[in-house]
């Protein structure tokens, strides 16, 4: 399952900085990391959530500047 990285992380042999993605199969170093505050879970909500929120800026850069 994919993560969102909150805080750097070494799994793997890779290192990952906050914002990437990381892809753990083990459930207990994913539930670790959850709880420890170092990974989220990436949701569809959380993407459109964003997606979202980039077109109404767009939207609104688009207005102000007429």
């Amino acid at each position: 399952m994919k993560y969102k990285v909150l805080s750097p992380l070494v799994y793997a042999g890779t290192v990952y900085n906050a914002k990437q993605e990381v892809d753990i199969i083990e459930n207990t170093v994913a539930k670790d990391c959850i709880e420890r505050g170092i990974i989220e879970k990436i949701t569809e909500n959380k993407s459109n959530k964003v997606e979202k929120k980039i077109e109404i800026s767009e939207e609104t850069d688009n207005k102000s500047k007429k």
